[in-house]
């Protein structure tokens, strides 16, 4: 699948999961455009794509804090010609019960977790209604659609995934965008 002329907008891209699909979509031909939290990982992936002759641009921000993504959103939008694809991928694992963690644990876990992906998608449909559609990819887990022991804010992040997922894809399906949940894992 060529990307050409498509801008795709990938959270947590500075490691892992993001980071692979960074280079994915680059590799075939999209303007990717990294966010990420941590400067350092973030300027390392578009340092490692620009050395392919790749279009990366790096955007600091922290998906779970809405002005940050009010603000980025656009900035995306205005430095690299539009969002077609969102890759929501930021997130963050924590273990604990229910009576083990704190409230500010569960807090942070969902933060990152569900509400990021939830800010991103609000503030990006607009962009990509403007160019006629596109897509997002919420990054689940198996834990979307199972459960393990000791990582109940985890679980119940993912699983919140799966419905934004669903929900995002009945709610602007007419728009031409589409959304889907996408099981993956960072194991060898």
């Amino acid at each position: 699948m060529d990307f050409s002329g498509k801008v795709v907008v990938i959270t947590g891209a500075g490691s892992g999961i993001g980071q692979a699909c960074a280079h994915e979509f680059a590799d075939r031909h999209a303007a990717v455009a990294i966010v990420d939290r941590d400067a350092k990982a973030g300027e390392h992936t578009v340092s490692e794509l620009r050395g392919k002759n790749q279009r990366a641009e790096f955007f600091p921000a922290d998906t779970s804090v809405r002005a940050q993504v009010e603000s980025v959103v656009p900035e995306i939008a205005a430095r690299l010609g539009g969002i077609d694809v969102l890759v929501s991928n930021a997130g963050i694992q924590r273990y604990g019960t229910v009576t083990t963690i704190s409230e500010e644990e569960w807090d942070e876990v969902m933060s990152v977790n569900l509400k990021g992906a939830f800010l991103m998608s609000k503030y990006a449909i607009p962009r990509m209604i403007e160019r006629g559609g596109g897509a997002i990819v919420l990054t689940g887990s198996v834990q979307s659609v199972a459960a393990q022991r000791n990582s109940v804010h985890y679980v119940v992040s993912k699983h919140g995934l799966l419905g934004l997922a669903r929900c995002l894809a009945l709610d602007y399906g007419k728009q031409n965008i589409r959304a889907k949940h996408s099981v993956l894992s960072n194991a060898a």
